[in-house]
């Protein structure tokens, strides 16, 4: 799920498994880091016209509406309906007013120079067209506005094993399962050539001492399902990697840690 069916939440067996996976990865110190930096790029004020593609379940678009006020306005978009329903959901529990729609970053249903300011989180990464959906969000933000763009290196995954090379191949291998899984490294040259000005860059780095937490948010033992899928590594040698992890955990031994990388620019 961290790598592939992004696109096709709504059709999954389990839908509310992908809201679930959102609301635990979104608990770490680290991602709500990453995600406070991007609030802070964004130079929201009073009273603004924001944005957030690619919304998920709607926590941001939640703390935008605050930041903007009722004199603003805070917008939503995914593609998916399971997650629009649930932003909803979560915006009415919270008492703030939102919008929320379904659609296509990569063909945005908004009006040229809409917004103030607008965000992407972890969206680019699986998108066919990224570059279209920068040159989208350019689109539909005012003169002057700041686009903020967030998403990880999954080649810059570090985890902490006596049997480095069977690391090596499956970092390599969950990496290659995403549609771009560079995308972080990326951002810098993409929002240049979407024609973002004074862009500027920050890193975070999200990092597990905990098995069960990091299994969770980076997928270990799917890693190893897509290294054995992928011929990279054999079966038995996956399991004996994922034991060791394992033994390294009840030991007090276990790290591994990512890289996420937010790059914000300014439409001209």
């Amino acid at each position: 799920m961290r790598n592939t069916g992004w696109g096709e939440v709504d059709h999954a067996a389990t839908p509310q498994s992908y809201v679930d996976y959102l609301r635990g990865v979104s608990a770490l110190d680290s991602v709500q880091s990453f995600k406070r930096k991007s609030l802070e790029l964004m130079g929201v004020r009073m009273g603004d016209t924001v944005l957030d593609v690619g919304c998920g379940a709607g926590d941001e678009v939640i703390a935008l509406a605050r930041m903007v006020g009722d004199s603003g306005r805070a917008v939503g978009l995914d593609m998916s309906e399971t997650m629009v329903a649930e932003g909803r959901r979560r915006a009415a529990d919270a008492g703030v007013r939102t919008e929320f729609k379904v659609g296509d970053a990569q063909a945005l249903p908004f009006e040229d120079r809409s917004f103030d300011a607008a965000r992407i989180e972890r969206t680019l990464q699986h998108l066919p067209d990224p570059d279209r959906a920068l040159r989208e969000l350019r689109r539909v933000c005012r003169s002057g506005g700041r686009v903020v763009a967030l998403d990880p290196d999954w080649s810059s995954l570090v985890i902490d094993s006596d049997d480095e090379e069977t690391t090596r191949r499956v970092i390599r291998a969950h990496e290659s399962h995403i549609t771009h899984g560079q995308m972080g490294r990326e951002l810098w040259r993409r929002l240049a050539d979407a024609g973002f000005e004074d862009r500027v860059a920050e890193s975070v780095i999200a990092h597990s001492t905990i098995f069960a937490v990091a299994d969770a948010v980076i997928g270990l033992r799917e890693a190893v399902d897509e290294g054995v899928h992928d011929g990279l590594i054999d079966r038995g040698a996956g399991d004996r990697w994922l034991d060791g992890l394992r033994a390294a955990d009840k030991n007090g031994r276990f790290f591994a840690a990512l890289t996420g990388f937010v790059v914000a620019g300014r439409t001209p």
